[in-house]
């Protein structure tokens, strides 16, 4: 019976490992519009955005229209239409970063969405990412351009897994909303300084997607093995009292275990109010949705 039990828990397992793997094959990474780039081309960038998608837990995305007015009035609401209109993003915030280039009058807009991506990609790091493919796309080099966009997301993306998002000198990684009643962080965050800025030493809570499916099979596999257990240990109870267990033990006639108090400590976090001066961190509007757009 043990062992039917351990071979279904291997099996579910193998399973939810293989429905992320699936998943995360069949995503859509690139969106070529106008036919910018060969068949071969696009294949290995898609290739490499899954794989940064598969190791970070925050997918990273391009798309390429012909004219952002087909979808929005502007630019950065065009990005923001297209990132939900095609499903992007990995868990239940859609964490995401996507470039979009509108090839009419040469726009392009960089959006972040969900928790993570916003910390991972501040303001500042969008502005620095920026510098790695406009110069390429000025020349009209598109592969090379979306080949330094997806070197860069992972050079960025790794350093704020380490809790080192890249930021401002005084940036904290802090989440800045248009409506600042939403502005409630969650996360406990501890500072110190590196390279004479300012370091998330708190990681950022997300891990690969396997990571999750595996916890899950462990989880389910221990409540298998807790309900046999119990199923075949019925007849075994603990005894709430210690004089159960002494034969012929003194018997008293009171027996009563009085509670007297309860210490707790606790530390007050504090916390940077949300000032919108330019110190650092991500400015993310109403939708949800962080930016930083141009031309090229």
């Amino acid at each position: 019976m043990k062992k039917r039990l351990f071979s279904i828990a291997l099996c579910l397992m193998l399973l939810l490992s293989l429905c992320v793997t699936a998943h995360a094959a069949d995503g859509v990474y690139l969106i070529d519009e106008p036919g910018l780039l060969t068949q071969d081309e696009a294949e290995t960038l898609e290739s490499r955005a899954a794989e940064l998608t598969g190791r970070y837990g925050i997918g990273v995305y391009i798309a390429v229209v012909d004219d952002f007015t087909d979808y929005a009035s502007d630019c950065e609401t065009a990005s923001e239409e297209i990132y939900l209109a095609n499903g992007f993003g990995v868990g239940s915030e859609q964490n995401g970063i996507l470039l979009m280039l509108s090839m009419a009058d040469r726009d392009y807009d960089l959006c972040a969405y969900g928790t993570d991506a916003h910390l991972a990609f501040t303001d500042y790091g969008k502005e620095r990412l920026e510098e790695e493919f406009l110069d390429d796309f000025r020349y009209d080099d598109w592969y090379t351009g979306f080949e330094d966009y997806l070197s860069a997301c992972g050079r960025m993306l790794s350093a704020a897994e380490q809790g080192r998002p890249v930021d401002t000198e005084n940036g904290h990684g802090q989440l800045y909303y248009e409506d600042e009643s939403d502005y409630s962080p969650d996360y406990e965050e501890s500072y110190d300084s590196y390279s004479g800025g300012s370091v998330l030493l708190a990681r950022l809570g997300w891990g690969p997607a396997w990571l999750a499916s595996a916890v899950v099979a462990v989880l389910l596999s221990l409540l298998i093995c807790w309900i046999v257990k119990n199923a075949t240990m019925k007849s075994v109870a603990a005894k709430r009292e210690a004089g159960s267990y002494v034969c012929g033990g003194m018997q008293f006639r009171i027996r009563n275990d009085q509670f007297t108090h309860t210490t707790q400590t606790r530390r007050k976090i504090e916390r940077d109010p949300p000032d919108n001066g330019g110190s650092g961190g991500t400015q993310v509007n109403s939708s949800g949705f962080s930016h930083s757009s141009g031309k090229f």
